[in-house]
């Protein structure tokens, strides 16, 4: 048995405890085992503990390469290690004697998958635990706590601080979900239960048992001593406890907790009451905070569990072995959808999988398109509610790349698209990265038209938005017109562009309000690349990663595309100012400039028009631009009414 313990720290002012933590990992680690320390996006702090622990030989350093934030610290070393188990515990948690025989007596019988170690509480105070604090709420404090099952009892869950799990358990059901889960000193979690959850339902032979043998001693600081920590630290177990239902999707995943609260809780008030009518001081604080911890775990639980069913869906589970996740999204229409998803299968160096999301599958076209291609890295879902933000969606969700990348089944990926577009993610600030389109032909006037007159091709320049004058080395700060970035019509366009997964989900991925499908037509990748640039991240245009686009050929259909972009362009627009009131000041002051652009002779946009340009084309366009905002307001009250159906798609094929 090959042992790794993984340990996640996140600041400087913890190097004391963390030293002291490893110290009791290499009592009695084996010869073998190795124990990896994970620094949560602190590069100063990285380089102090490199430089410590340099000539330790079984201790080695990371950085998490994943979303801040402990399950993505952990899920950095789950990717980086070869283990067969891995041994979690916090950095201010102290291995206690025995740990090693009790891991791996515990880990004999194959059907143990986890052991949920015992934590014991190491408070600060020479007096120990405040008189006020409920001992059944011990994890508050993340220790164990009154009510909990036995050693050698079989457990929905462990306590992150000290916990064992077999690396199969990821290879089967996944990594820890990095929407929950602490992030520095953010008191929310979840990550664990969410695990213990998906693994009783996709490996139902499993077990978790609580071992008292495999303990640590967990440093409990003045501060976490505090009624105001466990008042804040209710509130957001109740926000965590909303999302992890949300993304169970199972009426009873928190039986646990109500079991906890209307059995042991109710019995610890019961006693208490009588102590307090025998004279116990005590008694009346602790039934005061037992009341006031479940009030503010309440209404933690119920402020947010509407707003987290959506981030839910859309987080899924992250997974092992793939870098990028490209999502086309199609109603099987095209002819070119097989000849797409070839040219990515056949031309990509990085680790990647072909996501296609079928927009109609009562058709069946999807699937007899592709009935040809056998590739495990091919993956078809469906998603009969019609739209294609709500498609795109339904991809980010079952996604298992940590970069998703979007293209058209219209359009043709050259050769190293994939990566080019992995390349320029390397910078963690980057939150977007958009590619060259190019036409596939212009042989036809209609086709000619669009390329001059509209086109995606951004030219030959490596570009970035966001940083402000200096750009990366490598990059050129990118142009930016004259309503930047509230049109984001500088930036590129949906048929080429990749953004991290974990932006996506904490963005709540695109507005179901605009893109095709939708009244408005269009407009959702421009209020993504925006979003990027208002979050406060990087923006980047790649030219290598290069796409030929089929444009429309016909007159009919050229005028419904340049219809959609007026109205998708216009509702973009609108969108911002309706969701955002802290940006309505900036649409307004924008909307001149912009009413500039669409209607002057010699604006950049008018001025490239070939001679031959149909005027009709640039009025359809304009009366697009007119009506957009309009068509914005009723596709929000359509949505907001759920008249475009209930999902109930998402299946794999």
């Amino acid at each position: 048995m090959r042992l790794e313990i993984v340990i996640c720290t996140y600041t400087e002012h913890r190097s004391h405890l963390v030293d002291a933590c490893v110290t009791s990992g290499l009592k009695e680690l084996p010869e073998t085992g190795t124990i990896t320390l994970v620094v949560d996006h602190a590069d100063a702090y990285a380089r102090a503990l490199g430089d410590h622990y340099r000539h330790i030989p079984r201790v080695q350093l990371v950085e998490n390469a994943r979303q801040r934030g402990l399950s993505g610290a952990r899920n950095t070393a789950i990717a980086a290690s070869t283990a067969d188990v891995l041994l979690f515990i916090d950095d201010d948690a102290i291995l206690q004697e025995g740990w090693f025989e009790a891991l791996a007596s515990r880990l004999e019988d194959p059907k143990v998958a986890v052991i949920a170690g015992a934590v014991l509480p190491d408070w600060e105070s020479a007096t120990g635990a405040p008189t006020w604090f409920p001992p059944e709420f011990g994890w508050v404090v993340g220790c164990d706590y009154v009510g909990m099952a036995a050693s050698g009892s079989e457990v929905r869950n462990p306590i992150g601080a000290c916990m064992a799990i077999r690396r199969e358990v990821f290879a089967g059901i996944g990594l820890f979900a990095e929407g929950l889960g602490r992030i520095g000193t953010h008191p929310v979690g979840g990550e664990e239960t969410d695990l213990g959850i998906r693994l009783r339902r996709q490996m139902p032979d499993a077990q978790i048992i609580r071992d008292a043998d495999l303990a640590v001693r967990h440093f409990v600081p003045h501060a976490r001593a505090r009624v105001s920590y466990m008042l804040r630290r209710c509130f957001w177990e109740g926000r965590s406890k909303a999302l992890l239902q949300a993304r169970a999707s199972l009426p009873r995943s928190l039986g646990s907790e109500r079991t906890h609260v209307l059995t042991t809780v109710r019995h610890a008030v019961l006693t208490d009451v009588r102590s307090m009518l025998g004279g116990d001081r005590s008694a009346f604080p602790r039934n005061f905070m037992r009341l006031a911890g479940l009030c503010a775990a309440g209404t933690g639980f119920i402020t947010s569990r509407r707003r987290h069913r959506r981030q839910a869906v859309l987080e899924g589970s992250p997974h092992l072995g793939v870098d990028v996740t490209v999502c086309i999204a199609t109603l099987g229409r095209s002819r070119a959808l097989a000849e797409t998803v070839r040219a990515i299968l056949t031309h990509s160096q990085a680790q990647v999988e072909v996501l296609v999301v079928d927009n109609d599958p009562r058709s069946g076209r999807v699937r007899a398109t592709l009935h040809d291609l056998h590739d495990s890295r091919l993956r078809i879902v469906t998603e009969p509610r019609k739209g294609l933000s709500l498609a795109r969606n339904c991809g980010i969700s079952a996604a298992r790349g940590r970069i998703v990348a979007f293209t058209d089944d219209d359009a043709h990926p050259e050769p190293g698209w994939v990566d080019a577009l992995l390349s320029a993610m390397l910078d963690p600030v980057v939150g977007g990265v958009t590619g060259r389109v190019i036409p596939m032909s212009t042989d036809a006037d209609v086709e000619r038209w669009f390329e001059e007159a509209i086109g995606f091709d951004k030219g030959e320049t490596r570009s970035e938005w966001g940083r402000g004058d200096a750009a990366a080395p490598g990059w050129q700060t990118g142009p930016q017109g004259p309503v930047y970035p509230v049109a984001a019509g500088e930036f590129g366009s949906g048929n080429n562009m990749a953004f991290p997964r974990a932006f996506l989900v904490e963005q709540h991925g695109f507005a179901d309000t605009l893109g095709a499908g939708a009244l408005t037509r269009g407009g959702e990748d421009l209020d993504m690349f925006r979003r990027v640039i208002l979050a406060g991240r990087i923006l980047r245009y790649e030219p290598a990663a290069l796409v030929k686009h089929r444009h429309r050929d016909t007159l009919p259909a050229l005028r419904t595309q340049l219809f959609g972009y007026g109205t998708g362009m216009a509702a973009n627009v609108t969108r911002l100012a309706a969701t955002s009131p802290r940006h309505i000041v900036s649409v307004l002051r924008a909307l001149p400039a912009g009413l500039r652009m669409l209607l002057s002779k010699d604006s950049t946009k008018n001025s490239q028009r070939p001679g031959d340009y149909p005027r009709a084309l640039v009025w359809v366009e304009r009366l697009g631009y007119v009506a957009g905002p309009g068509l914005y307001l009723l596709e929000a009250i359509r949505t907001g009414l759920g008249l475009r159906g209930r999902r109930k798609g998402g299946t794999d094929a």
